[in-house]
């Protein structure tokens, strides 16, 4: 498929800036710079701004990024289809993932995937809830790979439990326990992400009354685990966050609790035939 300057477009938003499109694309910066300038004055608009920290869209630029961004995936849908009647299996996934997804049980699927379909090429975006609920509504992922248990607008076809772990340092009083009594979290330090970041924890202390303020409120699951081998607080986190994290202890919580990883997408009748795929053969990996 030859790129359009329509996809150099997506590329330098979707990236963050027009070195990153470049190297991706495999163009010039030049060349990605003088497409975008054809695309600025075919429109007769400003559609992105430099900053220190990269690019942004003006707010022209984010409202016609959706029509940009439809007009690129039905251009790619159509080589897809194109394709599969001439008998030839490929094209792209785009899929927006959690951190501790990407890095656990996606690799594996991906690898088994491609031994059957190995022209098949993928986009892997990480990012937290929100990000990839955005992704999904505006086109940027195919679908995402997350918790499926708040969404009601999208299609949700569930696939693994990630059980919630209590995570508590090798040295702390806590650490020799079997069960770790969700309750204790009302004593204890709390190291945690924001609710932004971390529905299911707080969801888990509203439901059991726990009125705890966190202690420490930090961005990523790793540096939870890291101030918690540190012996600075306990955290609760998804069991897939800290499968190889040798410095902490990881204990099962009583009650149980879990959150339920899945795909999401917007409709799988009307998806792409690689993207049909990808998902009738994670349904049945984990059935």
């Amino acid at each position: 498929m030859q790129i359009n300057k329509y996809q150099i477009l997506l590329q330098i938003v979707d990236n963050g800036s027009i070195k990153k499109a470049s190297e991706s694309l495999g163009y010039t910066q030049s060349a990605v710079s003088q497409a975008l300038k054809s695309i600025e004055d075919e429109f007769g608009i400003k559609v992105l701004v430099r900053k220190k920290n990269g690019i942004r869209l003006t707010s022209e630029g984010e409202q016609i990024m959706p029509y940009v961004r439809s007009i690129c995936n039905t251009e790619s849908y159509l080589h897809q289809k194109i394709d599969s009647l001439k008998g030839v299996f490929a094209g792209n996934i785009s899929i927006g993932a959690y951190h501790s997804v990407a890095a656990t049980i996606l690799p594996q699927m991906i690898k088994e995937f491609n031994e059957l379909h190995p022209k098949i090429r993928f986009h892997i975006y990480e990012g937290d809830f929100f990000d990839i609920e955005d992704w999904i509504h505006d086109g940027k992922v195919d679908f995402g790979f997350l918790s499926i248990d708040e969404f009601k607008q999208f299609q949700t076809i569930p696939l693994v439990e990630d059980p919630m772990v209590a995570v508590v340092s090798p040295e702390s009083v806590d650490a020799r326990k079997e069960l770790f009594d969700i309750n204790l979290f009302n004593d204890r330090e709390v190291i945690a992400l924001n609710e932004h970041r971390d529905r299911e924890l707080f969801r888990i202390f509203r439901n059991n009354g726990i009125k705890t303020i966190t202690k420490y409120e930090v961005e990523e699951y790793e540096t939870v685990i890291g101030m918690v081998a540190n012996g600075l607080g306990i955290g609760l986190l998804p069991a897939m966050s800290v499968k190889d994290s040798d410095n902490v202890v990881c204990i099962p919580t009583d009650p149980y609790y879990y959150r339920r990883i899945g795909i999401v997408l917007r409709d799988l009748d009307r998806a792409p035939s690689a993207v049909r795929a990808f998902v009738d053969y994670a349904e049945k990996r984990y059935r």
